[in-house]
């Protein structure tokens, strides 16, 4: 998944992802669950959770309905196959959900497929539609007025076959 986004499940979980997001009452719902598996912080230091990964929140979570797409994005989720904007994706994710009293809204772009990229990366925005590339940005972000936007490309697909 994290190579192509045609055929490979990252249209349909952008979308998915998009409509958790972009819907007020779902992204309060998707938080409150989000802060049971992961901690007040995300962080995974209260007691029985674990800590906010990318990968591992959606192949637990519904987003994702096969088996097959389960096991092809924990393998396309990890840092092996992505540049490191995937710490500041999750940094995001994390610290938008665990905003309250309400979480932050994330606008997530259909995937793009860049055919020269070997690895997949995440293109975060402000409000103002200004790149995110560190950790201040985003808080500053997160703290004005106005939705995230965030943006997954991908490199060529190298689709593999599903099982038998």
């Amino acid at each position: 998944m994290a190579s192509g986004p045609q055929g490979t499940g990252w249209n349909q979980l952008v979308a998915d992802l998009g409509a958790q997001f972009g819907d007020r009452n779902k992204r309060k719902q998707l938080a409150d669950d989000f802060k049971l598996k992961h901690g007040k912080k995300g962080d995974g230091k209260d007691p029985n959770t674990t800590p906010y990964k990318f990968g591992r929140y959606v192949d637990k979570g519904t987003l994702l309905s096969s088996e097959n797409q389960k096991a092809q994005f924990s393998m396309d989720a990890g840092t092996r196959h992505w540049d490191g904007s995937l710490k500041l994706l999750e940094y995001a994710i994390r610290a938008c959900l665990t905003l309250d009293p309400d979480p932050k809204e994330i606008i997530f772009k259909p995937p793009q497929e860049d055919t020269g990229a070997s690895k997949a990366k995440a293109i975060i925005k402000n409000a103002a539609n200004v790149e995110l590339l560190t950790v201040k940005a985003i808080d500053d972000a997160i703290a004005a007025p106005g939705a995230l936007t965030i943006e997954v490309v991908c490199p060529r697909a190298n689709l593999r076959p599903p099982p038998p």
